[in-house]
């Protein structure tokens, strides 16, 4: 049964993904050269803060923040994924058909169980990070960089940066439409 407390955690949860796209947007502000408020305003920050330099906000620190926020804290609700096989999935939704598995006993998980076992990776700490060539466009820099995932059964997932952030908000936007009605239900639209 979904509770007025599962609403609440869930909107704790939006705000986080509120405060993820401002970070993406400037993000891509900063990549598309304009000289505008924002980038002044975060140059300005960097100097202040950091002095070594000015890295761009949208980096493999934040998705993994953002991953860890997502797959963590949402556990209760992940029945609600799909049990749609990874071969099956749509890649610009799920980012899961190119991602790397190894995973002896089932060779095509679904999108719920690949999850499942992505999240107790995160939870035992059983995860890597394999970062791409600092000399690459960014694009390229974030397409190379993969985390790894690693669980009991010797399952392995190999993600890059850019599939786990398009997996992260397919399993955000999955769990909202299910809460929808649960919202007014417990009138909180």
């Amino acid at each position: 049964m979904i509770t007025e407390n599962d609403i609440l955690l869930f909107d704790i949860i939006t705000y986080s993904v509120h405060s993820f796209a401002l970070i993406k947007d400037i993000n891509d502000e900063l990549l598309s050269g304009n000289k505008n408020p924002i980038t002044q305003y975060y140059l300005d920050w960097c100097k202040k803060r950091l002095p070594e330099g000015a890295p761009y906000p949208f980096n493999p620190g934040i998705i993994w923040m953002y991953t860890s926020a997502i797959l963590v804290n949402c556990k209760r609700w992940l029945n609600f994924l799909p049990k749609t096989k990874i071969s099956m999935s749509d890649p610009k939704k799920w980012g899961l058909k190119t991602a790397e598995l190894r995973f002896p006993k089932d060779q095509d998980p679904s999108i719920k169980r690949t999850v499942r076992k992505m999240r107790n990776a995160i939870s035992h700490s059983n995860i890597d990070l394999i970062t791409g060539s600092k000399e690459a466009p960014w694009d390229a820099y974030l397409e190379e960089t993969k985390f790894i995932f690693r669980g009991k059964d010797d399952f392995e997932l190999k993600i890059s940066v850019p599939n786990l952030a398009r997996l992260n908000a397919a399993i955000y936007e999955t769990i909202d439409e299910a809460l929808k009605p649960h919202r007014k239900r417990l009138g909180f639209e």
